[in-house]
């Protein structure tokens, strides 16, 4: 099979997914995983199924590497590094796509929306038909390296914070920021992620972030630091934005098959045009997780199904947190990491 037919096949998903989206059966969102969901091994389980293989000679003939090994063997030190993690998750996704195609075929049948968390919604794009499998290894190959540039610019990260109403952390960022100002110093710290309830991630310069996580903890709540490079959404990645743009213009996007929710606005968009500027913002603004799921929901109703797609199960993990209802609803094709 070639890696045209590959490309053909995922679009197929999307074609069968939009011809059958009003039956009557329970409906179905697909959402996909981020950066953060990488183990080591996390493809083996998805490599049988027809198809596994040509994301992965796809993925070494743009890339230029061999994914499929560093997913499998590692090491780890080098797979959670931004440049290889995105394509690395973006990979085993699509793989396990294919997987769940085969092992359940009417979860593709009924799916109704899709999104991804991060790098996840180009996953989703892919997934959607709105880029060929080729051009979303394209552009994960220039998103990933620009990430990691621009996180070498300036000493920054992120902090996890939780316990604490979103507008006192929202408060406790602006507070962080004059600090800076009034130092002379050059401070950003912005919310990068609406996680769940009361839930976030703070992403910003160095000292910024530890001036937030002081004023987190004299208010009881709880932070702890990512293991991340970089300052992701946030205007500290202005710069991979610019990269990131800078590819797209040669890159043809379609109209998307499957309705998918944006990041930066949690609600559904079928433009072709709409769908390429909101991803290119995603780099710098912040992804609103929770609000995504709850339009979901509000959308296509409380009986909405989710099925988490590609390694771990953190999206699971958010959505229950999000809406317990949908516990019972909410399914991933993965585990986890062997202990």
């Amino acid at each position: 099979m070639t890696t045209r037919r590959c490309t053909r096949l995922i679009e197929s998903c999307a074609a069968q997914a939009r011809s059958l989206s009003q039956n009557s059966k329970r409906p179905v969102a697909i959402v996909f995983p981020g950066q953060g969901a990488q183990y080591v091994g996390m493809s083996d389980k998805y490599l049988s199924a027809p198809g596994a293989s040509e994301v992965f000679s796809t993925a070494r003939s743009i890339l230029g590497y061999d994914l499929l090994k560093l997913c499998r063997e590692g090491p780890e030190n080098i797979l959670k590094l931004t440049y290889y993690c995105q394509p690395a998750v973006m990979a085993t996704s699509l793989a396990a796509l294919y997987w769940l195609k085969e092992k359940d075929p009417s979860v593709v049948e009924r799916c109704v929306a899709t999104a991804g968390f991060s790098v996840g919604e180009l996953t989703a794009l892919a997934f959607s038909g709105a880029v060929s499998l080729e051009d979303a290894f394209s552009i994960v190959r220039v998103r990933a390296k620009a990430m990691h540039d621009a996180s070498t610019d300036v000493s920054s990260g992120m902090i996890n914070v939780r316990g604490l109403k979103i507008t006192q952390i929202e408060e406790m960022c602006l507070a962080a920021e004059d600090q800076c100002k009034s130092e002379g110093v050059d401070g950003v710290a912005v919310i990068g992620n609406y996680l769940y309830p009361n839930a976030v991630t703070v992403s910003g310069s160095d000292y910024a972030l530890s001036l937030v996580a002081d004023l987190v903890t004299q208010h009881g709540g709880r932070t702890k630091r990512l293991k991340v490079a970089g300052a992701f959404h946030s205007p500290l990645m202005s710069g991979a934005t610019v990269a990131l743009r800078r590819v797209l213009v040669g890159v043809p996007v379609a109209d998307p098959a499957i309705p998918v929710y944006s990041n930066v606005t949690g609600f559904q968009h079928n433009n072709s045009t709409q769908l390429t500027e909101l991803f290119c913002q995603q780099l710098q603004m912040s992804v609103r997780w929770q609000s995504l799921i709850e339009n979901m929901i509000a959308e296509h109703g409380e009986d909405l199904e989710f099925h988490e797609v590609g390694p771990s199960r953190q999206i699971s993990a958010m959505i229950h947190q999000i809406h317990r209802p949908s516990r019972r609803r909410t399914k991933a094709t993965d585990s986890g990491p062997k202990s």
